[in-house]
């Protein structure tokens, strides 16, 4: 059963109400006659609940702001009983939170519903306050857990877009690079390109020289009556340089040995099927140059004076 305590400064009406409580199976841990007295007394014996008068004469504290004070700071819930029936003291009651008013004189009938109603709401109130209080715990808990995934999510955004920026930074870099390894190559192919000109432009004038001005001489010189020894020794010659020029030779067809290197250039033109005018234009000369060049190579390559296309028998020695 549970424990109460009394607090009312006539005695009479204490006892009465002690003794009621008791046949009711209730126990009375104490009894109490100012507000004050009860707090400390209610500190000790921590009642289950406690039955308070609102006015005691004489003292600083009435039983009302006893009430809160037990009630905020030991939990404890507090009926008022009071012969005093004022509106204005059940809405100060009403106000400070009390579990119950019961008036007086005191009756079996109206006390123990009203005890049990006061012990029940206050154990609603506790196990609602535990419950709020955990919800916040929890809360706090999830709100942190929150507050540290925000800041992690806050510092990998932070460093995916440094990570983005800097792969940005390297594309620019890197069209950067392609545009200049573009135009490197660009350059570079015309280099080759004029290169590969200038190497042909040398073989073919190495070869034509040799055929045109070395050639020509070992030829007169083995038809001056030369002892056996020099017509070795002319051989040799003849032999070597035939040796040295041979790397060149693919590069003409032995139709063209005899053409001069401009001849050549002709030639190469002809074959790419441009018009004498063409031809003078590209190679900064004259038309009538560039005519009497096509003679001589018709000439050379034995097809003066007949009708045959010049083109078409270049063509036809590749």
């Amino acid at each position: 059963m549970h424990k109460l305590m009394i607090v009312d400064d006539e005695v009479i009406p204490a006892t009465h109400l002690q003794e009621l409580l008791v046949a009711m199976g209730y126990t009375v841990a104490a009894i109490s006659s100012s507000g004050k007295e009860a707090i400390d007394t209610a500190r000790q014996v921590k009642p289950d609940l406690l039955l308070m008068d609102i006015r005691f004469p004489g003292e600083e504290m009435d039983g009302i702001e006893a009430a809160e004070i037990i009630d905020q700071d030991l939990d404890i819930p507090v009926v008022f009983i009071s012969g005093y029936t004022q509106e204005e003291i059940i809405n100060r009651t009403r106000v400070s939170g009390a579990y119950g008013f019961l008036s007086k004189p005191i009756s079996a009938e109206q006390i123990k519903p009203t005890i049990e109603i006061a012990i029940y709401k206050k154990e609603v109130d506790r196990k609602l306050r535990k419950a709020y209080d955990e919800l916040d715990r929890r809360i706090l808990e999830r709100t942190a857990e929150l507050t540290r995934t925000n800041h992690q999510l806050s510092i990998e955004i932070a460093e995916r877009n440094r990570v983005n920026l800097q792969l940005e930074e390297k594309e620019k870099e890197l069209e950067f690079k392609s545009l200049n390894l573009q135009e490197t190559n660009a350059a570079l192919k015309v280099l080759l390109k004029q290169r590969k000109e200038d190497r042909l432009q040398l073989e073919e004038k190495v070869i034509a020289n040799v055929r045109e001005f070395v050639l020509p001489y070992i030829e007169r010189i083995k038809q001056t009556g030369l002892t056996e020894t020099q017509a070795t020794f002319i051989d040799i010659v003849e032999t070597n340089l035939r040796d040295i020029t041979a790397p060149f030779s693919p590069k003409l067809s032995p139709r063209y040995m005899t053409l001069t290197p401009n001849e050549i250039h002709v030639v190469n033109l002809v074959k790419q099927g441009k018009r004498t005018r063409e031809i003078a234009d590209l190679l900064d000369r004259t038309y009538g140059t560039v005519g009497s060049r096509r003679c001589h190579i018709r000439k050379k390559i034995g097809i003066k004076g007949k009708k045959a296309n010049l083109r078409t028998q270049l063509l036809s020695y590749q």
